[in-house]
């Protein structure tokens, strides 16, 4: 689903350009682009993270098709290919394929377009199996020797964390919450509620910051207390974080 349609917002015919290269980034890699343990955790992904690139996952593939991949998965509509057609030469190109055979007038479009694009993709796509799903966890390493020191089970899937305060902080975007982690004992107090969609999360000027990528704003929790003491709105959707002595530095993404 394309993140205008999450949204609600207007939809037309670069939506389906996004399916497409939902389609063409699992047959080449094997992998669909966000592979997420909730519906919720999918849909987040979509409109806010951007997937690996293909060459990560398949180092034999030209670095032409990561650009060609990113366009069609771009979060905003208008970056897109205006066409599946223009999308599909695209990718051909990308691969270094010659152009398809002529075809006959009656062949409706959309189904030359999906038999020029699994033609191309089968020239080059060979079958891998999915990635093992990973364990919710929260790992300390030694600053010293790098060694694992501490290792902690978390009852929810992870975004971004921090460490300050006496506690280690981690984003929860499906509970729409920060988790705070006793560092020494391992244990995880209760969540404190923050905006929609928590994405970064930072420590510094004596709060706890977070930013809420799906409402658009920066919460400020204090750490004593355990809960949100003010929310600023910054227009955008914020990603990420870096606290300073007197207060904190956000990135945003409008798209």
């Amino acid at each position: 689903m394309a993140p205008e349609q999450i949204r609600g917002d207007d939809v037309d015919g670069r939506a389906d350009v996004y399916a497409l290269g939902c389609v063409l980034y699992e047959m080449l890699t094997g992998e669909v682009p966000f592979r997420r343990t909730t519906a919720v955790a999918t849909l987040f992904a979509h409109l806010e993270e951007d997937p690996t690139p293909p060459c990560v996952l398949r180092p034999d593939l030209p670095p032409a098709v990561d650009a060609a991949v990113a366009r069609a998965l771009a979060k905003k509509a208008d970056a897109r290919p205006a066409t599946w057609g223009r999308l599909v030469e695209e990718v051909r190109l990308a691969l270094g394929l010659g152009a398809p055979a002529p075809r006959r007038r009656w062949v409706p479009v959309a189904a030359l377009l999906i038999a020029v694009l699994v033609a191309a993709l089968l020239a080059v796509v060979r079958p891998l199996e999915a990635a093992p799903e990973g364990a919710l966890r929260l790992w300390r390493l030694d600053a010293a020797t790098s060694a694992i020191r501490a290792v902690v089970d978390l009852p929810f899937p992870p975004r971004s964390v921090a460490a300050g305060s006496g506690l280690v902080w981690i984003t929860d975007p499906l509970g729409d919450a920060v988790v705070p982690v006793d560092p020494g004992t391992g244990a995880v107090p209760a969540p404190v509620p923050v905006g929609r969609g928590p994405a970064g999360v930072a420590v510094g000027a004596g709060s706890v910051w977070v930013a809420n990528a799906v409402d658009g704003t920066v919460s400020r929790i204090d750490p004593a207390a355990r809960r949100v003491v003010g929310t600023t709105a910054v227009g955008a959707a914020p990603h990420e974080l870096a606290a300073d002595g007197d207060g904190v530095w956000v990135t945003t993404n409008a798209g």
